[in-house]
């Protein structure tokens, strides 16, 4: 009997990952790498990092650049040039880089913060990287 349930829940989990390939295939989106940490952050500190985003599809495409979480205007995005941006036009097939700053502010209390990075194409589900930013 429990062979019988554990089969039948693999082929459930299966039949789930399996639709999110596929969206995420449809999508044609990707980004790398899928999480950050930035460790004994500084009040008042800067840190930068580079993601880059990957545009699947065969059609070039304006990818969105947002952070939501209770730290999201700690965020702001940044091409190859310096320039502040908030969208990346990306042709198809390729991929772009953007700088993420994480500005700290001076009175941020001590303690582990997470926020998230939503990357979309506003044709369906974004794009999600993970950010935690632990304060010292």
């Amino acid at each position: 009997m429990k062979l019988k349930i554990t089969t039948i829940l693999l082929v459930l989990v299966s039949v789930f990952m399996a639709s999110l390939i596929n969206v995420n295939a449809q999508m044609g989106i990707g980004v790398s790498p899928g999480e950050i940490v930035i460790n004994n952050a500084f009040r008042g500190g800067e840190y930068e990092e580079l993601i880059t985003i990957f545009n699947g599809n065969e059609d070039d495409g304006n990818f969105s650049l947002s952070a939501t979480g209770s730290i999201s205007d700690w965020f702001s995005f940044y091409d190859e040039n310096d320039q502040p941006i908030n969208q990346i036009p990306i042709k198809g097939k390729s991929s772009e880089q953007v700088f993420v700053r994480v500005n700290i502010p001076d009175g941020a209390a001590n303690e582990n913060f997470s926020s998230s990075i939503h990357i979309e194409t506003g044709e369906g589900t974004p794009i999600v990287l993970f950010i935690d930013v632990e304060v010292r």
